[in-house]
């Protein structure tokens, strides 16, 4: 074989020269290029403008592969270094070489096809489009709506609210913020504050004040736990964003009946649309709020959060933008929740932005061990509390790889301690794999035994909603499903349709987890009729062959999750949460495990979301504290916007009237949540 390579590579001859071998015309011979490294060229692509065969074969799958890195890249950025653009298009594959990839580049951006005022940085139309139509639906709510209340009752009547729900008196920052949603005249506003400053509790009185003024409250998160938090904290009535913009789909791009319009008036008129965690949210969803409300003349929209913590999964930073923009914004400051001397000079520290002195405060209860330990001996230590001391600490690691390990530690540590039963059942789970919607397009994404769910009709592959199957090959540009009825279907992933606003398919790696007895698990999707919550947490009380006995660990309710109950596989070990989790979440104490090697999740904003859900005392567990310290300084984990990078004049502003943006795919929203899942 190696004998015949040789040859063959001495004759000029590859597995490119093999995929045109007898293809006639130059854009033919792109295509077959295209097609071999899994790309699917389509008309209408907005990076690919010129007409097939106007490009020879090696600069055509140039262009394709950076469209296609392009759109990668953009799902989760709104800008993006060009060196990362650079080697995304690479890993496409084919015979693409830097230069011809850095060419495609300079005639992308001397089009304007691609822009940026910086040499690092570039964006594209689209996504600065995006932006300005965001800023644009927020300025036309500008003083469009009238007061809650008077401003001169406001402030009396949120205290005398607060009071009535047994709360706090509201301190200046949460009572401006209560004035504020309840007396502007503007249809968007902010709460800004960082983490345990009471934002939830200044949105409690507003909350009986505005369903006292005959006012819809609707409150919403991105993920179904902490949408469920929310209504508890405040009394607003809950959704999550994407089953929120799910249902108003037709609304907001024009397309509904007038009923149906009359009806969704009838709902949100004059009503409150408290966004919970607004900084998670990316610019697109965030846009789509804002744009209801406009149309149904919504009272408020209260985007709350603070633009220090982790930002979006999907591109962009809304809430920081219209911080910038100059919109209405009430800054709650007090700390309410450290108590201890080290909790709160660690707060302190992180508030003017020094953390090397956070780490200088940490470092009497920082732990360095070696690299292959930092989960076990983090587990070990919060494994031996006392059962109550233990309930109110939290054990956070940076990302998914660590929390598996440490979860499986601590049950270790427990089934040897007899905390949990001796003997367990081993049950098969689903681990989502994280791939963008173009990554789906790729071959790449899917390796045998890999669980494939289709979440959308592909009449043009025989493929139908909710089916689900198992890749058990891989030939050429074809996946080889087996079904649940065992039957086998061939799947195109490069078919799937480009630039599509929800998921075609959700991809995900099976593993083992063994229950027993007395184990912490949490639930890792939703199942609305019994109310389990992606991220929420529960208790096995029993388990057994074919049976799984959990009780809720937030309102003790008791589920039997039987043989073949599809939330058998939609389930993971809870006693470590990792950072992205973690968000929202308060406790007492906290073990925190990071090991330098997580370059890219040890970051300023994951460092000071991990520290500031404690209240009391935090322990570091290492591998290297010098290290660790220095990726946390120099990784702000901030994003960058398009119209940062882009020069203003380069797009022009879009009037009101053009601002429908979406996907031509129909609306539909991603049923997901984001964020629980890391």
């Amino acid at each position: 074989m190696v004998k015949d390579a040789l040859a063959e590579a001495g004759r000029g001859h590859n597995v490119w020269t093999r995929a045109v071998r007898g293809v006639r015309g130059v854009g033919e011979r792109g295509l077959a290029i295209a097609g071999r490294m899994g790309l699917t060229p389509r008309d209408g692509d907005p990076l690919v403008t010129e007409r097939l065969g106007r490009l020879e074969p090696r600069a055509y799958a140039a262009a394709q592969a950076v469209a296609s890195a392009v759109r990668d890249l953009g799902e989760r950025e709104a800008a993006f270094e060009q060196l990362e653009l650079v080697r995304e298009s690479l890993s496409r594959g084919g015979p693409v070489m830097v230069g011809d990839v850095e060419a495609r580049l300079a005639l992308l951006q001397e089009k304007g096809l691609l822009l940026g005022n910086r040499v690092r940085m570039v964006t594209t139309q689209g996504a600065v489009r995006l932006e300005q139509a965001y800023l644009a639906t927020v300025e036309a709510g500008k003083e469009q709506s009238a007061p809650i209340v008077p401003l001169t009752d406001a402030a009396v009547r949120a205290q005398e609210a607060a009071r009535e729900l047994g709360l706090h008196r509201l301190n200046p920052g949460q009572e401006t913020a209560a004035v504020l949603m309840l007396s502007s005249s503007d249809r968007v506003v902010n709460v800004q504050g960082g983490s345990g400053r009471g934002k939830s509790t200044a949105m409690a009185p507003v909350t009986a004040v505005a369903k006292a003024e005959g006012r819809a409250v609707i409150g919403l998160a991105i993920a179904s736990v902490k949408a469920s938090e929310f209504g508890r904290d405040t009394g607003a009535e809950v959704s999550t964003v994407a089953r929120f913009l799910a249902r108003h789909a037709r609304v907001i791009d024009g397309t509904a009946r007038p009923e149906q319009l009359a009806r969704v008036k009838a709902e949100l008129t004059g009503a409150i649309i408290m966004v919970e965690e607004a900084g998670q949210l990316g610019t697109r969803d965030m846009e789509r709020i804002v744009r209801l409300a406009n149309i149904v003349d919504a009272a408020r929209v209260v985007q709350t959060g603070d633009t220090r913590q982790l930002t979006a999964i999907a591109a962009g930073k809304p809430f920081e933008a219209s911080q910038r923009a100059g919109v209405a914004t009430a800054h709650i400051t007090e700390n309410l929740r450290s108590r201890s001397d080290q909790m709160k000079a660690v707060t302190a520290a992180l508030d003017r932005r020094d953390t090397a002195d956070a780490f200088e405060v940490l470092r009497p209860g920082t732990t360095e061990v070696p690299s292959s330990e930092v989960a076990a001996v983090a587990a070990a230590r919060w494994a031996v509390l006392p059962r109550q001391e233990r309930d109110a600490t939290l054990l956070l690691t940076a990302g998914r790889a660590m929390r598996s390990e440490a979860n499986q530690a601590v049950q270790a540590e427990l089934k040897a301690s007899g905390e949990i039963a001796p003997t367990g059942m081993p049950f098969t789970v689903l681990d989502r794999v994280n791939a963008t919607r173009e990554g789906a397009r790729l071959m790449r994404a899917y390796r045998p035994g890999h669980v494939v769910e289709v979440r959308t009709n592909l009449p043009s592959q025989g493929l139908v909603r909710g089916e689900r199957g198992v890749v058990t090959g891989v030939e050429g540009d074809q996946i080889r499903l087996t079904m649940a009825d065992g039957a086998e279907k061939l799947f195109r992933p490069a078919r799937l349709a480009k630039n599509l606003d929800r998921d075609a398919v959700s991809i995900f790696a099976s593993k083992e987890v063994e229950l027993h007895a007395g184990d912490r698990i949490r639930w890792s999707d939703n199942e609305r009729t019994r109310g389990l919550d992606n991220g929420a947490m529960a208790r096995v009380e029993e388990v057994s062959r074919g049976r799984l006995v959990v009780s809720s660990l937030i309102d003790g309710t008791v589920h039997e999750i039987a043989s073949g109950d599809c939330m058998a596989e939609r389930l993971d070990l809870a006693y470590a949460i990792n950072v992205h989790v973690a968000q929202g979440v308060t406790t007492e104490h906290g073990i925190v495990a990071m090991r330098s090697s997580e370059r890219k999740l040890l970051t300023e904003r994951s460092f000071l979301v991990a520290l500031t859900r404690v209240a009391d005392k935090v322990a570091l567990v290492l591998d290297d504290g010098r290290k660790v310290e220095r990726h946390v300084t120099r990784n702000t984990g901030d994003k960058t916007s398009a119209l940062d990078v882009a020069k203003p004049d380069v797009v022009k502003p879009v009037p009101e009237k053009h601002l429908s943006l979406d996907a031509p795919s129909g609306g539909k929203e991603r049923s997901r949540d984001f964020g629980l899942d890391m």
